[in-house]
């Protein structure tokens, strides 16, 4: 039975070769021997049974990871190690990454922190496809529901509701600001985010982000409720609220 593993330096060489080959090569895949290798992985503490990764949101994601990081008993450690986070990407690479429908080719995008994490840049570090998703769920264990706006996107997709909000370490933890962002992008009826989020028109994240970002120069947005914040948006928000 295969265990949870942490890339070696070679294993993360080699992982780093397959992004880049991925982006154009439709046959390329992560073969076992990348991941289970002595030479490419070693197993953490625990050890802990590998399962592969199921669900479609970052929700599940999240909830994923954590069930590792109660089993290995090696949080704090496993939290900062870069080479976990990369293995545990590359072992669940077809569920995080979708594939081009016309080239067949892995849909890896150009910056690498989307599968080997950057967990000392808070502009980057929530790129990460697991690694993102589970610091956002610790950091809204109480109120999970109020977060779903970060959590309930897809899995396997570029979205500007986690690109931009969890971008922002003071977004990232506020409860107000993402009780904000779950009320007017999460619909709880189809469980999925809302038609037009992306882009850059009037009430889309990017704007949402680019309002707070002014609010946070006047107000304590850490004093106020989620309630609050979101009466004090603009009327261009309107079209999502409810």
């Amino acid at each position: 039975m295969s265990c949870v593993c942490r890339f070696t330096r070679q294993g993360l060489l080699r992982f780093r070769d397959f992004l880049q080959d991925a982006r154009t090569n439709s046959g390329a895949s992560m073969s076992r021997a990348n991941l289970w290798d002595s030479v490419a992985a070693v197993p953490i503490e625990g050890p802990v049974t590998f399962d592969p990764l199921s669900g479609t949101q970052r929700l599940h994601a999240a909830e994923y990871v954590e069930k590792i990081m109660v089993c290995s008993g090696g949080r704090e450690l496993l939290e900062l190690d870069v080479e976990f986070w990369a293995w545990l990407a590359a072992a669940n690479f077809d569920a995080l990454c979708l594939k081009d429908r016309k080239t067949g080719c892995y849909e890896v995008g150009m910056d690498s922190s989307y599968w080997i994490p950057a967990l000392h840049d808070d502009r980057r570090r929530a790129r990460h496809r697991l690694s993102g998703p589970y610091f956002a769920i610790r950091a809204h264990r109480s109120d999970i529901a109020s977060a779903m706006g970060v959590l309930g996107s897809k899995l396997n997709g570029y979205h500007d509701l986690n690109e931009r909000v969890l971008s922002k370490a003071q977004f990232e933890t506020s409860h107000a600001v993402n009780f904000v962002v779950t009320s007017l992008y999460y619909s709880a009826q189809t469980k999925g985010i809302k038609a037009g989020v992306n882009g850059t028109r009037a009430g889309s994240a990017r704007r949402l982000v680019d309002v707070l970002t002014q609010f946070a120069l006047t107000y304590d947005l850490g004093a106020l409720s989620g309630t609050q914040l979101l009466s004090m948006l603009p009327r261009e928000f309107d079209r999502f609220r409810g």
